[in-house]
């Protein structure tokens, strides 16, 4: 008897310390603060050829109007960081590398590592069907899996709310869910296809994490990225919200200030605000374990489909491709991800090899950078010789 009773309290024990997936109001230990020092982890102490690389091809950013911040980092010390402009045009404040901008589609990093995150705490299976979490969603036998890798072949909800909505009142995630279940658009595609960029599949992640975790979006992703990091110029953005620290205002040409959007209440497709200084504590911070452990990590930065018609591919919200180095025609991995979102330009490039990183932010609307964002990466590799810049 007194066996038996041993028996049962072994099994309370383990049904307490056992992770139940899809449990409500799961809140994790938060890791010890990550601390990062702006200007102690930037350095002067670069060659000539890489300061001059990066010097002119800021300048000639500048000529061509741009509004933002660049801040370049190699070897995880800050080798370059400039702010030129204004974060507010009307009352003329300027910008510095604590600016907030709407990062827009870079916002999918921050939605996948929350999957990630969950998933390693065992909250869930990447390869557990959406409908598992939200029921009422009339799309079966899409998987978590196919959302990261924008494979699940749904419609934009993006076009598809400016059908059915008279985008008058700012919506939310849980609203766009309500109008798919009452007009259940027709996909794109049957699941599992081919790659198709979908924003309305991180809007659903966005949704899934909040199901899962039994707090907001928001919450998570400030208890478990932006607090633990001193991301202290991060937030996801509320449209109801007034005076958040750092905010910049978005603009398109010649200081026409950008509309705000019904849209602008969905998340986790865009939505998060963040600065050049923060985004360079969350490099950091992925190549440790303090947010994502080494198999998450590993997931998030691999090639899990092909982009098709081109030499790239997408892992778990980040693009993948292979630079050519300009001098010696080696090739280097970036992993790398742009956005843009109502006068707001970001992109954020990852070059492992070197431990290199390159973020570019603007809000006047401006996507030349895109296209030239290569070369920088060259400028950092080991035996390079600039080329000049067009």
């Amino acid at each position: 008897m007194k066996i038996k009773y041993i028996i049962i309290y072994i099994f309370f024990i383990l049904f307490l310390l056992y992770p139940s997936r899809g449990g409500k109001n799961y809140r994790n230990t938060q890791p010890e603060k990550f601390n990062i020092d702006i200007e102690s982890a930037t350095t002067s102490n670069i060659s000539e050829t890489i300061k001059t690389s990066l010097s002119d091809y800021f300048n000639g950013l500048v000529k061509g109007g741009f509004n933002g911040v660049i801040l370049v980092a190699k070897g995880g010390d800050i080798v370059f960081k400039k702010a030129h402009g204004w974060a507010n045009y009307r009352k003329q404040d300027s910008l510095d590398i604590h600016s907030s901008f709407q990062i827009a589609s870079v916002t999918k990093q921050f939605t996948a590592a929350a999957i990630l995150k969950l998933q390693q705490m065992g909250k869930l299976d990447l390869e557990d069907t959406v409908t598992h979490y939200i029921p009422k969603l009339p799309y079966k036998d899409i998987t978590i899996y196919q959302l990261l890798t924008h494979q699940s072949g749904l419609m934009n909800y993006m076009y598809f709310c400016d059908d059915v909505l008279d985008k008058k009142e700012t919506i939310t995630n849980a609203e766009v869910i309500d109008l798919l279940q009452k007009h259940k658009p027709n996909p794109y595609y049957q699941p599992d296809r081919h790659f198709d960029y979908s924003n309305t599949g991180y809007m659903l992640l966005a949704r899934i994490i909040e199901n899962v975790s039994g707090i907001t979006y928001t919450e998570f992703l400030n208890t478990h990225f932006f607090e633990p990091l001193n991301m202290d110029d991060s937030f996801v953005y509320d449209p109801i919200s007034s005076g958040l620290k750092n905010k910049t205002v978005g603009y398109h040409y010649k200081w026409l200030k950008a509309n705000t959007s019904y849209l602008d209440g969905v998340y986790g497709d865009k939505g998060v605000y963040s600065s050049a200084a923060d985004l360079y504590k969350w490099d950091r911070a992925l190549y440790t374990n303090k947010i994502l452990n080494e198999n998450g990590r590993q997931k998030a930065f691999s090639p899990q489909v092909k982009i098709p018609y081109t030499d790239k591919s997408y892992g778990f919200g980040w693009r993948i491709r292979h630079i050519t180095n300009e001098s010696n025609f080696n090739r280097t991995k970036i992993i790398y991800h742009a956005g843009w979102w109502n006068g707001y330009n970001s992109l954020f490039v990852r070059i492992p090899k070197i431990q290199g990183v390159i973020i570019i932010l603007t809000n006047e609307l401006s996507r030349s950078f895109l296209n030239s964002y290569p070369h920088l990466v060259n400028a950092l590799l080991p035996s390079h010789t600039p080329s000049p810049l067009s």
